[in-house]
């Protein structure tokens, strides 16, 4: 990849900065130079590998990630400049099949004593008798979809905000998970996604209103104007089949990590969509949006030619959609025997720590709560396309960063030209996919980045105003 040259101005201290190319890359700061390798025992104590690469002494520090199953003791040491070290991770409880090996670290230097983040490790492996061996995010996880059978007749759905989904039924599908009965949540009331998209391109909020308002007065009424308090409850959930040919409705949640144990939260902003299996081809007969409480209700657009109707969630909707690098949107699936009208009652998708897809529940759930927040205060951060994510990248043409070993690896970052994000699997965390998609809004409003906005960078370097500029509005997205 290309980088752009900074010739002459004021040189500005940023949190990050950007990767530039002819398209014009935002990424992820670039990893310190400490490069770690863990290495796997399935008898005995497993260790750390810790090179320092750079001229600098560090105070490191080694905590368990939030996305592994594999748990350690939190590990400190000094790492002199150039050093070389190995720490016991201890005996690590290995279980037959699929474990991941989660590790997060700081760095604090020790001469002038800022802190930054470290290297980090998100590694999925297979352990069985014979020992422990690493394998591929895809491979673990990505090879329980199940093909489905069958075409779908073209179709054009309206994803609101004048976006119509030409998208045909998943070919690859996980299937849901039943529940004995609802699970506990605290659900909170917020818009659909057809409410948050229901706003003027690249509208921004009326400040002479504002003001005649005064500070304080929410009298919005969710026309996209302002007025938090009134326009978090605009467009609450109706649970009704209210369709003249029936429908079909039920609850979905995602079922996630919580310490030893797993919690549920609704799927909010899911699609879910119904086909009807007519001849061997899939038709679309009607979609709806999963609630904030879970709930879901779709009203057939037409009468059913057969008691087979396939409900799908996918993780899409007017603001996003999260695809594999063959650009198949992650979708679950099931079919059902029922007749005008069905209840099939609350189902999940598991995207525990060894699921079906793990990581889908920050990336999803981080984007729609910034898409709520830009809608919270009367900003449409929807480009002209839903923005496309790719999870896990593993290709380094799309986007990619030379590590600390000098080898060139995949990497997280957004296009100017288009929005599209890539993001590596270690890095499906709220505060990254936050500030890419931060980028994506920026410079869909601006066109482009700002002049200067180039450099391979660090967390701490000082860098030009453009390029300070570029990275402190997605430096503040996740804080906002």
């Amino acid at each position: 990849m290309k980088s752009a040259t900074w010739r002459g101005g004021t040189y500005v201290c940023s949190l990050a900065a950007i990767l530039s190319a002819p398209a014009l890359w935002a990424t992820q700061p670039s990893p310190i130079e400490i490069s770690m390798e863990a290495r796997y025992a399935r008898r005995g104590p497993s260790s750390l590998h810790v090179v320092n690469h750079t001229r600098q002494s560090y105070r490191m520090t080694f905590t368990p990630g939030h996305r592994g199953t594999l748990d350690f003791r939190s590990l400190a040491a000094t790492l002199e400049a150039g050093a070389t070290m190995d720490l016991s991770l201890g005996q690590l409880a290995f279980v037959d099949g699929v474990n991941v090996f989660d590790l997060t670290s700081a760095a604090t230097d020790r001469g002038d004593g800022s802190v930054m983040p470290g290297p980090t490790l998100y590694e999925v492996l297979i352990a069985n008798s014979d020992g422990v061996r690493l394998t591929t995010y895809e491979d673990a996880f990505l090879t329980k979809r199940r093909p489905v059978p069958g075409e779908s007749r073209p179709v054009r759905i309206d994803l609101g905000g004048g976006y119509f989904s030409t998208r045909g039924i998943a070919a690859l599908a996980f299937p849901s998970l039943a529940l004995d009965g609802p699970p506990k949540i605290s659900p909170k009331v917020l818009p659909l996604p057809p409410v948050l998209a229901n706003m003027a391109p690249k509208q921004l909020p009326d400040f002479s209103k504002a003001k005649a308002q005064g500070d304080g007065d929410d009298t919005d009424e969710g026309d996209g104007r302002g007025g938090r308090e009134n326009r978090a409850v605009h467009g609450h959930y109706e649970d009704k089949i209210t369709g003249p040919f029936g429908g079909i409705q039920g609850s979905i949640f995602l079922k996630i990590p919580a310490g030893n144990s797993v919690a549920f939260d609704p799927a909010w902003g899911f699609h879910a969509r119904a086909w009807n299996l007519v001849g061997g081809q899939w038709l679309y007969v009607g979609s709806g949006w999963v609630a904030s409480d879970g709930n879901w209700t779709i009203n057939y657009a037409l009468p059913l030619f057969s008691t087979t109707v396939r409900v799908e969630f996918a993780a899409a909707n007017r603001f996003l959609q999260i695809q594999d690098t063959n650009a198949n949107v992650y979708t679950w699936g099931d079919n059902w025997t029922v007749y005008n009208v069905a209840d099939i009652g609350p189902r999940a998708l598991d995207l525990t720590n060894t699921g079906d897809a793990p990581g889908i529940d920050k990336i999803f759930t981080a984007a729609m709560h910034l898409w709520h927040a830009f809608w919270l205060d009367g900003m449409n951060a929807a480009r002209d396309q839903p923005i496309q994510i790719t999870f896990p990248n593993n290709d380094t043409n799309n986007c990619s960063v030379v590590n600390a070993s000098n080898v060139t690896v995949p990497w997280s970052c957004s296009q100017s030209s288009n929005g599209k994000i890539w993001l590596i699997s270690k890095h499906a965390k709220a505060g990254v996919v936050q500030h890419e998609m931060a980028h994506s809004i920026h410079s869909y409003y601006w066109g482009s980045f700002p002049s200067g906005s180039g450099g391979q960078h660090s967390l701490t370097g000082c860098y030009n105003p453009g390029l300070a500029l570029t990275e402190g509005f997605a430096d503040f997205m996740p804080f906002w």
